[in-house]
């Protein structure tokens, strides 16, 4: 079900969505519908008439999307071939596809996106008795220039213990 910010226009509509894509539903760039993720698709239900959904983008049917997210008319969608698709609201077409590879020089990069052409990519490092993050920006081809170089930094103390 949606509603306007008034609640006074609300419609409800259901789709066969696996329970685990649930959370996968956010607003089309425009405001005429919903975006959602159903197993290997990003599926559109328009305001006026949400039982004539569309298909707007596909991945291999054999392949899973993860997880997505919307910047501007930008939606990122994560498969569980360890690729980033880009796809372009407006266009109607995918703009980017990026293996996370791209940050394998990296120690336990997670990828946020970030604007419609770049992902901020958060690295953990753990030497010894400490733990830092650095923070990096990267387009989608792996070009990636550091921002922050440490942060969140821990030091880490264990002392023996002993049992009588």
């Amino acid at each position: 079900m949606y509603t306007d910010i008034n609640g006074e226009y609300s419609r409800q509509f259901s789709t066969n969505t696996n329970l685990f894509d649930r959370n996968l539903v956010f607003w089309a760039p425009n405001s005429n519908g919903v975006l959602l993720i159903n197993e290997n698709n990003l599926e559109y239900y328009p305001l006026i008439n949400p039982e004539k959904n569309t298909i707007m983008f596909s991945i291999k049917k054999e392949d899973k999307i993860l997880t997505a997210s919307r910047i501007g008319n930008s939606i990122f969608i994560f498969d569980d071939n360890d690729y980033w698709h880009v796809f372009d609201y407006e266009s109607q077409k995918e703009v980017a596809r990026t293996p996370i590879s791209i940050a394998d020089e990296l120690n336990n990069p997670k990828f946020i996106p970030w604007t419609a052409g770049e992902f901020l990519i958060e690295e953990t490092i753990k030497n010894n008795d400490e733990q830092l993050n650095r923070l990096w920006v990267s387009d989608f081809r792996g070009n990636k220039k550091i921002i922050m170089e440490a942060y969140n930094k821990l030091k880490i103390e264990t002392k023996e213990l002993r049992v009588n």
